[in-house]
């Protein structure tokens, strides 16, 4: 028997056989004509290809191809690193339709300033909440940026020319879009947003889904977050792929490897604190060196440590224990 070739290695562009119609003719059966169907196919850019030291985290930026244009999912931190992106547009001679944001922290929507620049056709779209964060967030932390990445930070707040509620459909081609806000987690405010077409059923999770790399708690919802992807778990079972926002792409099994982290981080923590209210410099560092022996590299060790108090102020409020997650109801797929 030969071979099955999986769908996602055949060429964009599938031809099928359609017939015109039912009907005979007296010559035989009406001959059938060749249509012509766009598999969508997504492209990657991610901090760290030499765009950036990758101790930043490895976050991504997704271009989603249609059959006539380009939807962008995040758009990186630095001038760099977002014409890595701009370079991958002009290679695939389509237009950009429209860059999506899937949570409002500065190496996720820095760069979108850069390729709206270069691509003034697209639409910006959000859902509320992660407007509302972005002005927020980009108050607060702007200056400080500023002094960190100089002209390499743009320095600009991208404002959504489209805000749609959670839950909301979109339209790009035959490819449809919906986001929903998955509430606190990472950020304050993350969503994630369902992608499927022609033989494509996919999904783009901004950081609430992080793989292989340790996720910052500086947002100080852990408790949160891990309830937040137990839920996406069920809604992203046979799901094609699952782009994070930060690591590799894979299956919905990635999600298990985040809640492993977040639930063995989580009580680490909790165990160094033995019922205080605080952490000292060696307990941190005992945190730090457990954290390291867990993960597969040390590429993201930068992260381990960064928001450790925000954590402990979470502990101290809700106590030491794992979150118990309240079952919640199915939520809409999209199409």
């Amino acid at each position: 028997m030969k071979p099955r070739i999986p769908v996602a290695l055949l060429a964009p562009l599938l031809t099928i056989q359609t017939a015109l119609s039912a009907q005979s003719s007296p010559s035989g059966p009406a001959p059938s004509i060749p249509i012509r169907r766009f598999v969508p196919v997504v492209h990657r850019v991610q901090a760290g290809d030499g765009l950036m030291p990758m101790v930043w985290g490895r976050q991504n930026s997704y271009l989603l191809e249609t059959r006539n244009g380009i939807l962008i999912f995040d758009g990186l931190r630095t001038v760099t690193e977002a014409n890595a992106v701009n370079a991958m547009i002009q290679n695939l001679h389509k237009p950009v339709l429209a860059v999506f944001l899937t949570h409002a922290h500065p190496d996720h929507y820095g760069g979108i300033p850069v390729i709206l620049k270069n691509n003034p056709q697209a639409r910006f779209i959000t859902t509320r909440k992660v407007a509302d964060a972005l002005i927020k967030n980009f108050s607060a932390r702007n200056e400080d940026l500023i002094k960190q990445f100089g002209t390499q930070w743009a320095a600009v707040r991208p404002i959504p020319t489209q805000v749609i509620q959670s839950g909301q459909s979109l339209t790009f081609d035959d490819v449809s879009i919906t986001g929903f806000d998955a509430g606190p987690g990472e950020s304050d405010a993350d969503t994630y947003w369902l992608a499927s077409g022609y033989l494509f059923k996919t999904a783009f999770t901004g950081d609430l889904v992080i793989h292989g790399i340790p996720g910052p708690g500086q947002s100080g919802h852990i408790s949160e977050w891990i309830c937040s992807l137990t839920l996406l778990k069920q809604v992203l079972a046979g799901y094609q792929t699952i782009y994070p926002g930060h690591g590799e792409p894979g299956t919905a099994d990635i999600i298990d490897w985040e809640l492993d982290y977040l639930r063995f981080f989580r009580q680490t923590v909790a165990d160094a604190m033995a019922g205080g209210q605080n952490l000292d410099s060696t307990a941190k560092e005992k945190v730090r060196t457990a954290v390291l022996s867990y993960l597969p590299d040390d590429k993201g060790n930068v992260y381990i440590l960064f928001g450790i108090d925000e954590l402990v102020k979470e502990i101290v409020r809700e106590g030491p224990s794992l979150p118990t997650c309240s079952p919640e109801p199915s939520r809409p797929t999209g199409n």
